[in-house]
């Protein structure tokens, strides 16, 4: 049984504003855009009477529900459009939330100054204002969660903002670190405090990384320091490789089977480390 649609913030799951966010205000009827061919369009009754017109109900039934959609906080929205109910749904992920705004800032940042410009940035600071609630909600709501710290190289952006964002609706404290670009730094002989301050080390590895370490000796050296700091280190493999015997973890996280798998399976292995915690 599909959940009633309630007032608030929605997902366009379908028609032509599949993709945005907006908040649904209220339900209602514009025969204007009514997919259904009846008789209201052609009557010369008043729209109010149809409820109670025998030869509506008879020939055409019940009107379909319309939501009503603002595209931005309502307060600063001066327009709406009408969605068939069933192209709108309350349950959406903070990755789509994320998705949605990058979208934005793209289609935003190669447009020209036009009122269809200024809709799109309602729509982004409505979006981005959800995010933050959701962020700020997680973070003060729970009291299990950990400090994970993401160390990510330069081609698991999309993938570390994914884990990121699913991670802290589920009541953990993620931070990202490139650990790559410590490597850079004047002080990359030295390990980054916030080392020290996770509770896990989640570690983003793949074949091209592996690669670049067996050819590059004393960012090798560096690589091992980190992961062997002292922290747990889990490990999510994003394709198919082998770990190298330095590598502490010996069970990791096999992400490329399916991202769904993979969160499955990392949220059980932080659920046991809690365990042993106690």
């Amino acid at each position: 049984m599909e959940k009633a649609l309630k007032q608030g913030p929605v997902l366009c799951t379908a028609g032509p504003h599949q993709g945005r966010i907006g908040y649904l205000d209220d339900f209602g009827m514009d025969c204007a855009i009514c997919p259904e061919v009846c008789c209201a369009k052609n009557c010369g009754r008043s729209r109010e009477n149809c409820g109670f017109c025998t030869n509506t109900q008879k020939k055409h039934g019940t009107c379909p529900a319309m939501a009503i959609v603002y595209f931005g906080r309502i307060q600063f929205c001066s327009e709406y459009v009408f969605l068939p109910a069933e192209y709108c749904t309350n349950d959406f992920s903070t990755w789509e939330l994320t998705c949605r705004i990058l979208a934005l800032e793209d289609q935003l940042g190669r447009m020209i100054a036009s009122k269809k410009k200024a809709l799109l940035f309602q729509e982004l600071e409505y979006v981005r204002f959800l995010l933050y609630e959701r962020t700020m909600y997680s973070a003060f709501s729970h009291n299990y969660g950990k400090n994970l710290l993401l160390l990510t190289d330069p081609n698991s952006k999309t993938f570390s903002a994914r884990l990121y964002s699913d991670l802290i609706c589920l009541g953990h404290r993620p931070w990202i670190l490139e650990w790559m670009g410590l490597l850079h730094s004047p002080f990359s002989q030295q390990l980054p405090e916030s080392l020290f301050l996770a509770d896990e080390l989640l570690l983003f590895l793949t074949s091209d990384t592996l690669d670049f370490l067996e050819h590059h000796p004393q960012q090798k050296t560096f690589f091992q320091r980190l992961i062997c700091c002292g922290t747990p280190c889990i490990v999510l493999l994003l394709d198919l490789c082998k770990l190298p015997a330095y590598f502490p973890d010996k069970h990791p996280v096999k992400f490329y089977r399916g991202y769904e798998e993979g969160l499955k399976l990392l949220l059980e292995r932080l659920t046991e480390t809690s365990a042993l915690e106690f």
